[in-house]
């Protein structure tokens, strides 16, 4: 989370290059943080085939 927080529109591969996991651990976990509310994706405008992670901000009823 502190990496997605930190580059905002970033893809799962440099996320796991990044943090040195397993691409397939980061997918799991970026699946798990967008359930709960924590980030979004969408898909990389540039290349189709890229997710792109970011942090949601704060609910405005929070």
């Amino acid at each position: 989370m502190t990496d997605v927080s930190a580059r905002p529109d970033t893809a799962v591969g440099e996320i796991a290059v990044r943090s040195g996991l397993p691409q397939s651990a980061v997918s799991a976990c970026v699946a798990r943080l967008r359930e709960t509310g924590s980030v979004v994706t969408a898909t990389d405008p540039r290349d189709r085939r890229r997710t792109l992670v970011r942090a949601r901000g704060p609910r405005p009823d929070a």
